[in-house]
């Protein structure tokens, strides 16, 4: 398994894991983890109101799979902050942090 994992997400509940799915492939389509590890969206936008260029080609790759589409502003920036510490820390940190009640939730 690589370091930013294969995406299963079998250890979060059903309402993150379709979510966490679309961004993960999203993310490894695109080639973009090393660049999300290094993103830090503007303070009074985050994720949900940063206009970013390269983060929209992110969206739009996203917006390619039909659950991407159920997205609310909090669904969105809840999952692009749980993507990010999975660029920044690796799958299997992210797994441990989850199951340790330490993130997401």
């Amino acid at each position: 398994m690589s370091f930013y994992g294969d995406g299963s997400f079998d250890f979060v509940g059903t309402m993150e894991r379709d979510y966490f799915k679309n961004a993960h492939w999203a993310l490894t389509e695109t080639n973009l983890w090393t660049w999300f590890a290094n993103f830090t969206p503007p303070n009074n936008e985050g994720f949900t109101f940063c206009n970013d260029d390269t983060l929209k080609i992110l969206e739009n790759k996203m917006l390619e799979q039909d659950v991407a589409h159920n997205h609310s502003g909090f669904s969105f920036g809840y999952t692009m902050r749980n993507m990010k510490y999975i660029a920044e820390h690796g799958y299997n940190a992210f797994q441990t942090a989850w199951q340790n009640n330490t993130i997401g939730h």
